[in-house]
């Protein structure tokens, strides 16, 4: 269901062709004797939002720039490649208007992925299962399109977030083994591992947000 409607967003954004978005006016001006942000991103194409669903406080420096705090967390146990995963995460972040429309962003993110995985002989007669957990301050410049109505409603779109991860501390054990050999147990974690931080490094695709300006 939210897949659809951020595809019938997607397509109204880029065609505009819907009154929505025909409505909304310069930025900007619209921003003007505006101080406050506050604002909410409930799902996206591809991003760690999806799970997250981070919420947003921003202050207007002036009508074209807004700097602000976000922080979500997954509230269930998500699955990416066969891993199992808990994740949160606090950003401090900027977002520059340009042309009416094109918005800038920057941020740097505290990211926090718990996960959990397993593996086992051929048969499945034997198992370890091991977890984890990646702590990761990354770096986000994106690009997107923001609307705002006269009433405060603010709708944005970040098309892509490219992400950097440049600070990690990732620990992980095995905490059960009924039989795989220990190199075996240990190599699937290292694996699991390098691929959690892969996802922290993976760029961010079309994020919805909604908020208000007042």
């Amino acid at each position: 269901m939210k897949n659809r409607w951020l595809w019938l967003f997607m397509v109204a954004a880029v065609t505009g062709l819907t009154p929505l978005v025909a409505q909304a006016s310069d930025v900007v001006e619209l921003q003007k004797d505006k101080s406050i942000y506050v604002g909410y991103s409930p799902f996206s194409l591809f991003s760690l939002d999806s799970y997250n669903r981070p919420f947003e406080v921003g202050y207007l420096l002036q009508p074209d720039l807004v700097i602000g705090v976000s922080s979500g967390r997954a509230l269930d146990d998500f699955h990416r490649a066969g891993i199992q995963y808990k994740s949160s995460e606090s950003s401090l972040w900027g977002r520059y208007i340009l042309l009416k429309h094109l918005e800038l962003s920057a941020r740097v993110r505290q990211l926090s992925l718990e996960y959990r995985n397993y593996t086992s002989d051929s048969a499945g007669t034997v198992r370890a299962d091991y977890s984890g957990k990646l702590a990761a301050n990354t770096l986000g410049l994106g690009v997107g399109n923001r609307w705002v109505w006269e009433n405060g409603l603010s709708i944005g779109m970040a098309w892509v977030v490219a992400n950097w991860a440049f600070s990690t501390k990732d620990t992980h054990q095995v905490n059960s083994n009924t039989g795989v050999a220990t190199t075996d147990a240990d190599y699937a974690a290292n694996s699991d591992a390098s691929k959690v931080k892969t996802l922290a490094n993976l760029p961010d695709v079309a994020v919805f947000s909604i908020g208000f300006v007042f």
